[in-house]
């Protein structure tokens, strides 16, 4: 009996104990449940490693180059991820590589790529290495399957070897020179064709018929030549334009320019000693015409005197002169010939008129012979052979359109190419990574690449040497650059280094993006930037500006700043949760917000308020999260925005004011504020 009653009760204890044992298993089950859903409720825990966040690759145009991307996404082990990737060459519009897959936690893929540059020449090409993932709902995981992007951006500059530089500056010499002959040649031949129009006008059916023939002939086949030639020469600049270099070098050579030089030469000269003989003649014509009218008065003068044989010669000089407009129109008549019978005349003349006072004479006409010297308007002749062909400067394409590489310098002051700098606001929880916060403005980043500002990712501040100043702005396009005042970098051990520090005052936040601005400046050759900030962003960006001026700052946008503090539950929650010093800064009141809107108007930098009303706060309109009272500002262009608050907190408007698939008219907003550097620099 007794050893029953033992047996029992050994049992029992056994039986409490596996129920103990469920009880405490299972309750650990709903533990660990429900401290997943509240750790997912506080923060995504999802980040995604990419290395290189950017990269700057030099090399010739002809040597092709390697590049290694590699992810991991970076989550809790209860949770699968689902990621996708693109390697997207950004100047020709196109996807190169593309692939999706569902990752177990902390799963590393690396992917390799062989880039070479697409033309010959000098330029700029820029690749984006985007990556995004959100973790996958499960039983384990609760998750909103939050996207969360990275990308890497690349430069690919590319330029000619020293040695082939070199080959090139004397081609181009060649070209010149070969152009700046044929352009010659070119005008050289229309002057010739209307000199040879206006001697043929003069000259046809008179003793020069067999020379002005000659000459015709001889400017026709000039001017096929001047038009193969136009031809031609247009083909070479085609050649130089399509870097056809060998070819073109080749076909100088065996060009026939020389020779249609040697030939224009020769009809220039035979077209120009028949104007001078026709000159000529038309003096001495004029001579013997004006002499010819005392012929009459000189032979009656004779007879008078009864002198036979200055009498005689007179009546021979007469019957030279009637004779000449006959030998003038002889096509068969020799020049030479025409020339003796004048001297002949002019020395008789000289004879008979001797001792005679001529002006005591009567006059009378007698040659008939009408002729007119050249007077040519010449036109201002313009040839179509096109000279000084420069050297081809670097071209750079962006969305598949080229055009030449800003120059260092060049686009330093063009507000249209100013980088955009997103900055994030306060992150929710003090123990959450940066890489959350940067994540805010993912979307809108990737949404102005349609505007035309390239989307360059998140500037890496431990890449601070292998980015030649001005290497992000030759494009010509304006790139947008996310970045964080969480980080600071550090040199150590050659190479920089980055570490987390968040529990810093404002102010500490503001020397950060100092730095992070002049890293922009550098980068893109821009003399400002302009910055699109959420939150506490606009307030770190309004403390830089206190601090260091707004030389440097085109546009401020801040959505959803706290402008004047905050308060209230939003307050309480930031005590908990929140950076203890950012808090304390942020605070209605704070010393630090007094100091803040008690400094001077910006006095360059254009600043704008977005405010988000439709969700209660403290009894006032706002955002979930801020009141819409503490966002205008009384120097600044200020927006209202209406939306709604969705979450169970009531609050989640604030977060999504950024969103511009949740709330696309403040992406509208932002778009045309930027639209409006395009409007004043036109």
């Amino acid at each position: 009996m007794e050893a029953k009653e033992i047996g029992f009760k050994v049992v029992k204890k056994r039986k409490i104990l596996y129920l103990v044992g469920w009880i405490l298993f299972l309750l650990f089950i709903v533990l660990v449940f429900f401290g997943v859903k509240i750790s997912f409720l506080i923060t995504e825990e999802l980040t995604i490693l990419l290395t290189p966040l950017d990269k700057s690759i030099i090399t010739t145009y002809d040597k092709p180059v390697n590049i290694t991307f590699e992810f991991e996404n970076k989550n809790s082990f209860f949770c699968e991820s689902a990621c996708s990737y693109e390697f997207v060459d950004i100047g020709h519009g196109k996807i190169l590589d593309t692939n999706a897959s569902i990752l177990s936690s902390k799963t590393k893929v690396v992917r390799e790529y062989l880039l070479m540059p697409s033309s010959y020449g000098s330029g700029q090409e820029i690749f984006l290495f985007r990556v995004s993932c959100h973790n996958v709902k499960s039983l384990v995981c609760s998750t909103d399957e939050q996207e969360y992007i990275k990308s890497s951006f690349v430069t690919l500059s590319y330029d000619l070897s020293p040695e082939e530089k070199d080959k090139v500056s004397e081609l181009n010499t060649q070209l010149n020179v070969f152009l700046t002959r044929a352009n010659s040649f070119d005008i050289a031949v229309q002057e010739l064709r209307v000199s040879q129009k206006a001697l043929s006008e003069k000259l046809h059916e008179t003793l020069f018929e067999k020379d002005i023939q000659l000459v015709e002939s001889e400017t026709l086949a000039l001017e096929n030549k001047r038009l193969a030639l136009e031809n031609f020469s247009k083909s070479l600049v085609t050649g130089w334009e399509d870097n056809a270099y060998s070819s073109i070098e080749e076909q100088i050579r065996l060009s026939d320019l020389g020779m249609f030089e040697i030939s224009l030469g020769s009809a220039v000269q035979e077209a120009s000693l028949l104007k001078e003989q026709y000159s000529t003649l038309v003096h001495d014509l004029q001579l013997i015409k004006e002499s010819s009218s005392y012929l009459d008065a000189i032979t009656w003068h004779y007879i008078e005197v009864n002198d036979t044989l200055l009498l005689q010669q007179s009546i021979d000089a007469k019957q030279e002169i009637l004779e000449m407009p006959w030998h003038w129109k002889n096509t068969t008549y020799e020049y030479s010939s025409f020339k003796g019978d004048v001297a002949s005349y002019q020395k008789k003349f000289e004879v008979i008129q001797e001792g005679l006072n001529l002006s005591a004479l009567n006059q009378s006409i007698i040659l008939n012979l009408s002729l007119s010297d050249f007077n040519i308007e010449k036109p201002v002749f313009i040839s179509t052979i096109q000279t000084g062909v420069n050297l081809k400067e670097p071209t750079c394409c962006v969305f598949g359109e080229c055009r030449t590489c800003c120059a260092v310098g060049v686009c330093s002051n063009d507000e249209r190419l100013y980088p955009v700098i997103f900055l994030h606001g306060h992150a929710f929880s003090k123990k959450t990574s940066p890489e959350y916060s940067l994540n805010v403005f993912a979307k809108m980043q990737e949404k102005f690449q349609e505007e035309g500002i390239i989307n360059a990712g998140q500037i890496d501040l431990q890449n601070l040497d292998d980015v030649p100043p001005g290497e992000y702005g030759r494009s010509g396009n304006p790139i947008s650059l996310r970045a964080t005042y969480y980080y600071i970098h550090y040199y150590d051990i050659g190479s920089y280094r980055i570490t987390t520090q968040k529990s810093e005052r404002i102010e500490n936040y503001a020397l950060r993006l100092n730095e992070i601005i002049n890293l922009a400046k550098e980068r893109t050759g821009s003399s400002k930037v302009n910055i699109v900030t959420h939150s506490m962003g606009g307030l770190v960006s309004r403390e830089y500006m206190r601090l260091f001026g707004d030389g440097s700052v085109n546009k401020l946008i801040e959505i959803a700043t706290p402008n004047y503090g905050i308060s209230g539950r939003t307050a309480d929650v930031c005590d908990v949760l929140g950076s203890q010093r950012e808090c304390e800064d942020m605070k209605e009141g704070s010393i630090f917000m007094k100091r803040l809107n008690q400094a001077n108007s910006p006095q360059q930098a254009k600043v704008y308020t977005i405010a988000g009303i439709g969700c209660p706060v403290d009894n006032s309109q706002g955002d979930g999260v801020i009141k819409q009272q503490s966002v205008p500002l009384p120097f600044a262009t200020n927006y209202n925005v209406t939306g709604v608050c969705t979450d169970v907190f009531k609050a989640n408007f604030h977060d999504n004011m950024v969103d511009p698939e949740k709330v696309p008219e403040i992406y509208d907003i932002v778009k045309n504020i930027f639209e409006s550097n395009y409007t004043a620099s036109m």
